[in-house]
């Protein structure tokens, strides 16, 4: 098992706000956003407004339910 990265570059919580307003986000899915968007990661999510918003920023994206154990 991997050990847990910690990520320290943490954007102030006025630039998550915006972010969130700008892509009609939570506050807390704009965290998982922020942070797929900046490390070039894909977001894995089945949350529809996130899927768009990852989308429209042609994040890399996965949605297939065989990754979502129980749903």
């Amino acid at each position: 098992m991997k050990p847990l990265r910690i990520d320290h570059e943490m954007p102030s919580v006025a630039e998550l706000n915006e972010l969130a307003a700008g892509r009609t986000l939570t506050p807390y899915d704009a965290v998982y956003f922020e942070l797929a968007r900046r490390r070039k990661l894909p977001l894995a999510t089945l949350d529809a407004a996130l899927v768009k918003a990852a989308r429209a920023a042609k994040l890399p994206l996965i949605t297939d339910l065989s990754v979502f154990p129980e749903r």
